[in-house]
């Protein structure tokens, strides 16, 4: 058991580094584009919308994850933002931290 703050403590001691993920998502884009650029209210588009993608989705979003590496970082964002679901990795870039 690793006791108070173990997550945090672990990610001290690891070479974890936070990286920004550039992410939209295409299915919402197409809507959009479809749709005259307008999803709102309970109009047909917003029916097809899956679970709760709001039209923001269309534009591109900067998500921070945490991670050892660029690759891990991607790897991580394909997870949580999967393409199946229509969503595209733009970019992963090293966020800067202040010392």
């Amino acid at each position: 058991m690793e006791g108070c703050g173990g997550i945090a403590a672990t990610r001290r001691r690891s070479n974890a580094n936070r990286y920004s993920v550039g992410v939209y998502n295409a299915m919402v884009r197409a809507l959009l584009r479809d749709c005259g650029g307008v999803l709102d209210g309970e109009d047909e588009a917003s029916a097809q919308l899956d679970g709760d993608l709001g039209s923001h989705w269309a534009e591109l979003q900067h998500e921070e994850v945490v991670a050892e590496s660029a690759e891990q970082a991607r790897r991580l964002a394909s997870r949580l933002y999967p393409s199946a679901d229509g969503f595209v990795i733009t970019e992963v870039r090293a966020v800067e931290v202040a010392a």
